[in-house]
């Protein structure tokens, strides 16, 4: 048994290539089953990414009416623009019942590229300082 151990120990023919050309196709296999999951990882990476930029649009709208007296901003109570193309629209309203407290509402849309339209609506009160 020592002797068939040194013998396949000490066989340096290394791989035919039949054996490559088999490693290759079993590699092309697996490749080929990681190809959709790759592309899969990266629409979810952009449509994460353009939910951020919404999201930041959205809260630098937000804290634009923050630094508005209460006032001005029932002055100008509707708006809207475009900017790295999210249409974003803004309305704030009293809200009924409730003196001294504004519902501030902002919605976004853009289209992703697939030109799949996607929404997102923000809704944030503020009441009247004392």
């Amino acid at each position: 048994m020592n002797k068939l151990w040194i013998m396949i120990r000490s066989d340096k023919r290394g791989m035919s290539l039949v054996e490559i050309m088999v490693a290759m196709i079993i590699l092309g296999i697996a490749l080929s089953w990681l190809a959709p999951l790759v592309i899969i990882a990266m629409r979810g990476t952009r449509r994460g990414g353009d939910l951020t930029q919404a999201t930041t649009l959205a809260q630098d709208k937000l804290e634009e009416f923050r630094s508005m007296s209460y006032a001005s901003m029932l002055a100008s109570p509707t708006g809207q623009d475009t900017l790295r193309g999210v249409a974003r629209s803004w309305a704030v309203t009293e809200e009924t019942g409730q003196p001294g407290l504004a519902r501030i509402l902002i919605d976004l849309s853009w289209y992703d590229d697939a030109g799949d339209e996607h929404q997102v609506q923000f809704v944030s009160l503020r009441a009247r300082a004392q």
